[in-house]
């Protein structure tokens, strides 16, 4: 530990998900003790067992973690008075109106209120809109009788994670913005040695801004490509080439890919707060819902697809059997967090299709479980094994999400229909009519 850190030695970190365990394991790994807090009694028991629940984190690291004992894994049940710091990554879902929903910080907040004082530093990591650490959060902090600034020190560190990629948390810089310029120091310092580089901003309102536009910057532009795939197909082009394309300009474009929808927790659900947070301001924005509202219809263009494909054998919809290859948000891990395989299946189901998939990272899968925002329905469905899902020779596959680990070669080979919606087919020779490309057409 880095020397004039002594007083943060012991740190609580509120939360044990995607970001709250890979941080509460680099803060282990860099000298502190770390006290992880969580009111999942499975997340509790896997992790005092070893093993972990995050496709990033290896069972060999939690273990070790544990066995040294620099990283406590305990209920809410167990107050944090023994650490002097307190990090809080719990998620920021929004409402079925699409509106923040601070729920999750407020009862974190409330956790760490019991445990504060005089000295104590609080930092959040959870994504929201400007104005949440200093309002709503530092309001239930100072219940206690204690004063953000005085006598504790409160900060907004937004978490940075991409899931399946492969890239270690401590490999990622960060930002930091405190209540003042010490306490912008004193969070820095935290973070400083788990990071290769932090920036420190002059508030917590910029740091949450920086990090909200970080993931509206993906929303519009996953936006844009999707509404120029629909363009393509109409213009009887292939978007993917055309990306391609465009991408060998060496300055001035980046490229992003269409697809059947976005996933995960950030993209579907983060760009809300923002526009919340706007119109609190009496500012209308025009992008932010528009791309929502481009990227939510997108499940929709591609259930429109297999009709498509199926008409094209004479073969409707209602009654069709429909393989659907991948439920994970991303490729190449075990996460279904707002899926679009989600409302996909579901509006498969709903409109008479007898759907199953395969996934060989989730062996179940519940559609109205998986989605954060409202109006997903659809019936829990378990893995076929991808062998078994070919020899029932269903009507239509659909590839969602394209896992590195899936024999595609078996797909192509034996499959009769494919949708591809993530261009899986590029490189391969199809037999005629076999494969219908988002933003492309036949293959």
């Amino acid at each position: 530990m880095k020397e004039g850190d002594a007083r943060d030695r012991a740190i609580a970190v509120v939360g044990l998900g995607y970001v709250g365990l890979p941080l509460a394991l680099d803060l282990a790994a860099a000298g502190h003790e770390v006290l992880g807090v969580d009111a999942s009694e499975d997340r509790l028991a896997r992790l005092g067992a070893g093993e972990s629940y995050i496709d990033d984190v290896t069972n060999d690291r939690v273990a070790a973690a544990v066995g040294a004992g620099s990283f406590r894994p305990v209920a809410p049940d167990v107050d944090w008075t023994e650490a002097s710091a307190a990090f809080i990554c719990v998620p920021t879902p929004v409402t079925a109106s699409r509106e923040p929903d601070l729920g999750p910080i407020r009862s974190a907040g409330e956790y760490v209120l019991r445990g504060l004082r005089a000295g104590d530093l609080v930092v959040l990591q959870s994504t929201t809109y400007p104005g949440t650490t200093m309002g709503p959060l530092r309001e239930l902090l100072e219940r206690g009788g204690l004063t953000a600034g005085t006598d504790f020190g409160l900060a907004f560190s937004p978490e940075r994670v991409s899931p399946g990629e492969g890239r270690p948390s401590s490999s990622i810089p960060r930002l930091v913005g405190g209540i003042d310029e010490a306490t912008t120091r004193r969070a820095a310092a935290i973070l400083e040695p788990i990071s290769p580089s932090v920036t420190q901003m002059t508030s917590p309102d910029a740091a949450e801004l920086a990090k909200l536009f970080e993931n509206v910057f993906r929303n519009v532009n996953i936006a844009l490509v999707n509404e120029l795939a629909l363009i393509c197909e109409r213009l009887g082009l292939d978007v993917w080439e055309v990306i391609n394309g465009a991408s060998t300009k060496p300055f001035g474009f980046m490229p992003f890919f269409p697809g059947p929808g976005v996933g995960g927790h950030c993209i579907p659900v983060d760009p809300y707060y923002l526009a919340s947070r706007a119109r609190e301001v009496g500012f209308h924005e025009r992008f932010i819902e528009t791309a929502g509202d481009i990227n939510s219809r997108m499940p929709e263009h591609v259930i429109s697809l297999v009709m498509s494909a199926l008409n094209e054998r004479g073969k409707a919809l209602r009654g069709a059997s429909v393989l659907v290859l991948g439920v994970a948000f991303k490729p190449d891990v075990s996460d279904d967090r707002n899926s679009p395989a989600a409302p996909i299946i579901a509006g498969l189901q709903a409109s008479g299709a007898e759907v199953s998939y395969h996934d060989p990272r989730l062996p179940s899968f519940d559609p109205g479980a998986s989605h954060e925002l409202p109006g997903v329905g659809g019936t829990p469905l378990r893995s076929v094994g991808l062998a078994e899902g070919l020899d029932a020779r269903p009507d239509c596959v659909v590839i969602v999400t394209a896992h590195r680990d899936i024999d595609w070669d078996a797909v192509f080979d034996r499959a009769d229909l494919i949708v591809d919606t993530r261009d899986a087919s590029r490189g391969r020779t199809p037999r005629p009519g076999q494969v219908l490309r988002l933003g492309a057409g036949w293959s």
